[in-house]
């Protein structure tokens, strides 16, 4: 019971903490290139390919 309630205490902590440097991070982050999207799609339907191969060789 105690370890749910610190753990749910931490956990609502680091988000208050977080938020506002998640917030500014991305207000100030460099934009992507449509060329860097389609890369970056490439990759990530790849992997997702990979991934599905393995669990279906299960």
């Amino acid at each position: 019971m105690w370890l749910s309630i610190l753990t749910a205490v931490v956990f609502g902590a680091f988000v208050i903490y977080m938020f506002p440097r998640a917030k500014m991070m991305i207000k100030n982050s460099p934009k992507g290139s449509s060329q860097e999207w389609r890369g970056f799609a490439i990759i990530s339907i790849v992997v997702i390919i990979f991934v599905f191969m393995l669990i279906k060789l299960v």
